[in-house]
């Protein structure tokens, strides 16, 4: 993600999407759908992105994997924030979340409560989108996912941000930044 532009990255997922329909591997191909739809997302082209996760989706929930529904649940609930429909976006990262928790899946629990912060700050309910970020930090520090805990660092400071309350946020931007570099995440960083 942080070192190929996302359209080689689809000259290659489309190859992979076709050898994996060719001898039949159901599983790599709902992978290869679902990255494709990402890297249509990373362009822009939200449309396109929620055509391939729907397909994604539709596999995974036929070949019983669960935490690729739940990953793909939230892909497609980011999608549609984009779209700004931010309750469509909410039900489905809840519904992402609830997988999660089923499954035992901290990383993607931890995504899902960062997605729903995100979700809510997008309707201007910040004490409500601080909470979630509050519970998506615990749980990056808990599994020690730097890059999760840089994300809830840099969520945690425009929250703050946008209540006002600078110094706090500029503490938390400050604790992101230094994760970021120490994980060499550039994009982070910047």
């Amino acid at each position: 993600d942080l070192r190929l532009h996302p359209r080689d990255k689809i000259s290659w997922l489309e190859t992979g999407l076709k050898a994996a329909k060719m001898i039949g591997d159901r599983s790599a191909e709902s992978a290869h759908l679902g990255n494709l739809g990402l890297a249509y997302f990373n362009l822009g082209e939200t449309r396109k992105a929620i055509g391939h996760m729907e397909r994604a989706l539709n596999i995974l929930r036929r070949i019983g994997n669960r935490r690729g529904e739940g990953n793909t649940l939230d892909n497609l609930g980011n999608a549609y924030a984009r779209l700004c429909e931010t309750r469509k976006a909410i039900e489905y990262h809840e519904q992402a979340l609830d997988i999660s928790r089923e499954i035992g899946d901290r990383r993607g629990e931890g995504n899902s409560l960062g997605n729903l912060g995100n979700a809510y700050a997008d309707l201007d309910q910040t004490k409500k989108s601080i909470e979630y970020y509050e519970q998506a930090l615990d749980i990056s520090r808990e599994i020690g996912d730097r890059r999760g805990e840089g994300n809830s660092l840099g969520n945690l400071g425009n929250a703050y941000a946008d209540l006002d309350q600078t110094k706090k946020s500029i503490e938390y931007y400050e604790q992101a930044l230094d994760i970021s570099r120490e994980i060499g995440d550039r994009r982070g960083e910047g």
